[in-house]
């Protein structure tokens, strides 16, 4: 963690009881901090899928014997790709756990993937061994000859039921819903065989640190072929760690509750809550497919749960249902909601109808994946975050608008920024700070750093940051406005407060504020955007439009 936290961003964070630090160092691997869950919550359910649920101890004891198969029968070493590609199954859990134990990288495969994408997921990847669910084994079976997977794990939806419930649903789903298409893996492993060889052979605990990589984790693909985020130890466990000091604010009692997962495991999104949920001994109910809406109802009614993980169109679909508006909703606390933006309208109406608010977060494949969320203490739909840094250009807008800058700086709680910290850049133990402005004097024959470089070599040039002045002031945690040789700074403040402020300067200037969903939007003759329509019947024409919608690019993208 930096130690140059922003003033405004820590009082904002203390304001709504959230710690500005967490303590990275706690646990050595996510494998400590679930198998930290094993042993605290052992008796109390830890996951459930088509009518059965697996104990904290259950889970504990299946995840280890598959370690010790992929130890001593698999031939695989620490390091090796373990391809996982299954729905909402309790399976997905022992497989996964069993993976990171044994000190294997996992790489979650989305069960929807074409031929094209599934080869090129485990080449890129290098996978040894997959562990497929039967019913999407068809793809593999077409694409395994053209990758280096040296063994398949194969296993069918109640594979890890007690009989004779297990013989009874993989019949009716095989044979009498005929959700299986034939394949043929040469070779292929039943999943409960590899359970029976691995508990034979116990596995041997591997010290694994924070810096060791944990996931290689696939992105959409929208900009291309999808690419594989690495991601360690130390990104896991950093994540669940941020994420438990912001679930803190919904308060919670997380022990013995039911979080409602519909949202595929194999997602980083859900994967994570799936960890956090180990880490706060909850109880994890997977719906095996959320397209399904009358499973996800059903429930629904069922376990009562005290968190359900959603996203936008979900909520509507539930919102539209009849049978879910007549549940009972007086045991759900928090509702998340994440992987694409939220609209106003069904945040409302989901508020409306179960008297839950949502919270919204935001993150990327790549960041593990929350970068921020709302606090249960702080919601404002279509805000994520409590803080946000700006760069000098930011000035010169507020200069254009005749902004005053003390004023301002009071109402968004803001701070000065000179520059931007990078701890642990290039190694651990190394930090460097990128100060706005230029560093020295040039001149019209060459640049300074031309000039640096040769004192340098005659040993009289001073440490090159010395002749950054907002590096130095940084250093010295000083700033002020000196006419004569003025700073170049930015502010750091809360996103919020600053929102509300720009709302209000607006309206002072003859702003009229109208706010709606935009539903359509009209070019003129010459293809420019004349008006847009929204969602309660207005139609706003402008002679500018500014386009806020991020990367959805509802103007620019997608109406030019």
């Amino acid at each position: 963690m930096t130690d140059t936290v922003s003033t405004a961003i820590t009082a904002q964070l203390e304001k709504l009881g959230i710690p500005a630090r967490i303590d990275t160092d706690s646990y050595p691997s996510i494998v400590a901090l679930f198998e930290e869950a094993f042993a605290t919550y052992r008796l109390e359910a830890a996951c459930t899928s088509v009518g059965h649920t697996l104990s904290y101890a259950e889970l504990d004891r299946l995840s280890a014997h598959f370690a010790g198969w992929l130890q001593h029968d698999a031939g695989l070493e620490r390091g090796d790709r373990v391809a996982i590609q299954m729905p909402n199954l309790i399976q997905y859990l022992v497989v996964c756990l069993r993976a990171l134990r044994a000190g294997m990288v996992v790489v979650n495969t989305n069960p929807l993937y074409t031929e094209r994408e599934l080869e090129h997921q485990l080449t890129d990847a290098g996978v040894r061994v997959m562990v497929v669910q039967d019913n999407v084994a068809q793809t593999a079976a077409a694409v395994l000859p053209r990758t280096g997977v040296e063994k398949v794990v194969v296993t069918e939806i109640a594979d890890l039921h007690p009989q004779p419930k297990r013989m009874l649903i993989n019949f009716l789903v095989k044979y009498v819903k005929k959700m299986v298409p034939p394949f043929h893996i040469p070779g292929a492993l039943k999943l409960n065989n590899v359970l029976k060889a691995g508990a034979a052979t116990p596995y041997q605990a591997v010290t694994l640190a924070r810096t060791d990589m944990a996931m290689l984790q696939y992105t959409g693909g929208t900009t291309g072929v999808a690419k594989g985020a690495m991601l360690t130890h130390g990104n896991l466990v950093a994540n669940v760690l941020q994420s438990d000091a912001f679930f803190a604010t919904h308060n919670m009692e997380g022990r013995g509750q039911t979080i409602l997962q519909p949202l595929p495991v194999y997602h980083i999104y859900a994967f994570t809550a799936s960890m956090y949920a180990l880490r706060i001994g909850a109880h994890t109910a997977f719906v095996p497919n959320p397209r399904d809406l009358p499973s996800v109802v059903k429930a629904f009614a069922d376990f009562r749960p005290a968190l359900f993980c959603g996203l936008n169109t979900l909520f509507v679909a539930l919102c539209n249902n009849e049978a879910f508006r007549a549940l009972d909703f007086s045991n759900l606390q928090v509702t998340l909601s994440g992987g694409m933006a939220l609209t106003h309208d069904a945040a409302n109406r989901w508020t409306e109808v179960t008297g839950c608010i949502v919270s919204e977060g935001y993150g990327l494949t790549e960041t593990s994946p929350t970068v921020s969320g709302n606090p249960g203490n702080g919601v404002q739909i279509g805000t994520i975050g409590v803080g946000e840094a700006t760069i000098p250009t930011f000035i010169a807008l507020h200069q254009l608008m005749k902004i005053s800058e003390a004023e301002f700086l009071s109402q968004v709680q803001g701070t000065i920024k000179l520059g931007i910290s990078f701890e642990g850049w290039q190694t651990p133990e190394k930090n460097y700070i990128h100060a706005f402005g230029t560093t020295g004097q040039g001149c019209w024959a060459a640049g300074f750093h031309h000039f640096w470089n040769r004192a340098d070599r005659l040993g009289l040039a001073l440490d090159y940051g010395r002749y950054s002045p907002e590096l130095m002031a940084a250093r010295e945690g000083r700033f002020g406005h000196v006419r004569e040789a003025p700073l170049n700074y930015a502010y750091h403040l809360d996103a919020t407060a600053y929102a509300k402020y720009l709302r209000s300067f607006a309206e002072t200037q003859g702003v009229k504020r109208v706010e709606g969903r935009i539903d359509a939007v009209h070019k003129d003759a010459e293809g420019a955007i004349a008006s847009v329509q929204l969602s309660h019947g207005a139609q706003l024409e402008a002679d500018l439009f500014v386009d806020c919608s991020g990367f959805v690019g509802l103007l620019v993208n997608k109406a030019l």
